[in-house]
């Protein structure tokens, strides 16, 4: 039954008692019991030799040709990427043993 809900909805135990149609105890005692146990997983960064090729060249059309210096980039402003593409570094999912974790 608690099977049947898929892992991504197994975050919180009131989220999988209502994707399995159980109650949150009977989700609860399936945790005390062992059956399931709560696991992390971690969002790591993949950069691509692209990527840092794409990095290096940006940087390098900071430098000023003729002083060889960077430039002071007073016209230049700074957005950081992670207000754009927002997700959380590590999840918790209730899974049960030998199941695998979602990407």
């Amino acid at each position: 039954m608690l099977a049947s809900a898929p892992v991504e909805d197994r975050v919180v135990e009131r989220r999988v008692a209502h994707a399995a149609g159980v109650s949150r105890h009977l989700v609860r005692q399936a945790v005390h019991e062992g059956m399931l146990k709560p696991r992390t997983t971690l969002i790591k960064p993949v950069l691509t030799s692209d990527n840092k090729l794409q990095r290096v060249e940006h940087a390098l059309g900071f430098i000023d040709e003729r002083t060889l210096q960077f430039d002071p980039m007073y016209d230049t402003a700074h957005v950081d990427e992670k207000w754009f593409y927002a997700d959380r570094n590590m999840r918790s999912y209730l899974v049960f043993d030998g199941e695998e974790m979602p990407d």
